[in-house]
């Protein structure tokens, strides 16, 4: 668990969101910091999202673990706000772009946390920065049987688009049956508009 430094304030942290410049072009960050600074007086925690989505799925999150300390949810290059790289990424890509972010806010140390597909960036993050991740946090480690891995290469998502936009149809579909009981309708909306505008290389 990620050890909080100080009890939480009742103050809303400030939350906002910026371009830094990584190794593909510009990288979009989601930040929250607490409502006093503290830029040092807690470890940061940086916040990896899963595919097809971007940092904004750590909306939430930010405003409750930015309250005592500095919180950062990058959008991974190719996802949301941030620039695409002009050839296909690896996992190792992904996390020398966040490493480039760490690089020029001088972080000394960090804890990060990966969701889904982002826990391998994070665990990739850990391995090329050592000295700088101090705790990492892997939640829903994705590990797909080879029937699984089969499947998907036989029908990678989201599908391309098609002129009668039948495949908008075919996308909904597919986010209403990985749907969480407790996702409302309008949070599905939003995440379903995330995922068609990542385009379709966002798998």
């Amino acid at each position: 668990a990620l050890p909080i430094s100080s009890p939480v304030g009742d103050a809303e942290p400030r939350v906002r969101r910026g371009y830094f410049e990584c190794r593909f072009g510009q990288l979009h960050i989601h930040n929250a910091i607490p409502a006093g600074g503290g830029f040092d007086e807690a470890t940061p925690v940086i916040c990896v999202h899963n595919s097809p989505m971007s940092g904004r799925v750590f909306q939430r999150l930010l405003r409750t673990l930015g309250r005592d300390r500095s919180v950062y949810a990058p959008d991974l290059p190719g996802y949301g706000g941030s620039d695409p790289p002009h050839a296909r990424p690896g996992i190792e890509d992904y996390a020398a772009a966040v490493g480039d972010f760490c690089a020029t806010m001088r972080f000394r140390q960090i804890d990060v946390l990966g969701f889904q597909s982002g826990s391998l960036v994070a665990a990739e993050l850990a391995l090329a920065l050592p000295a700088v991740v101090r705790r990492l946090v892997l939640i829903s480690v994705p590990v797909p049987s080879e029937t699984e891995r089969e499947a998907f290469r036989r029908a990678p998502w989201p599908v391309q688009p098609t002129a009668d936009g039948s495949y908008l149809t075919i996308e909904w579909q597919r986010t209403l049956a990985q749907r969480e009981p407790s996702i409302g309708l309008d949070t599905l909306a939003r995440d379903f508009a995330e995922k068609i505008h990542n385009g379709p290389n966002a798998w």
